[in-house]
């Protein structure tokens, strides 16, 4: 399946999720300085990945109410019955509503190694563009 492309100036995102982002780039960059003293090479998208895996652990097990457990459970099902060029689209409608760090669960839940890769992507671009654009500052 091609890269999607993703209009970013279309992506409305909540202060708090864009603190969420910064924090998530800062991790990754910190994860990246850590690899690199060690003489670890790691690709730019994997730092991303851990650095988001690491903010959703805490997030998950503090914040998740049984409303937002249902909610989760019933984005998953519509996800998963969508087609396969829908269900981006689907997750980053989640992600503009619930953040990142929720977005990047639903994820997990769904359980398709190709959304969640493509997902990650999409964050890490996303980052960068923000950047770009000094909406975000790089630490």
């Amino acid at each position: 399946m091609k890269d999607p492309q993703i209009n970013f100036e279309d992506i409305r995102l909540a202060d708090a999720h864009r603190k969420e982002i910064e924090s998530i780039g800062a991790s990754a960059e910190q994860k990246r300085v850590d690899y690199a003293e060690q003489g670890i090479a790691k690709e730019r998208k994997d730092l991303f990945r851990e650095a988001m895996s690491d903010h959703a652990v805490p997030t998950a097990q503090s914040t998740q109410t049984a409303s937002d457990a249902n909610n989760a459970a019933d984005e998953v099902i519509k996800i998963k019955s969508a087609q396969k060029s829908e269900q981006l689209k689907k997750v980053m409608e989640y992600a503009s509503a619930h953040g990142p760090i929720k977005a990047s669960l639903l994820v997990r839940r769904v359980g398709d190694p190709w959304l969640e890769d493509q997902f990650h992507d999409i964050m890490v671009r996303f980052h960068d563009e923000l950047i770009k654009r000094n909406q975000l500052k790089e630490e």
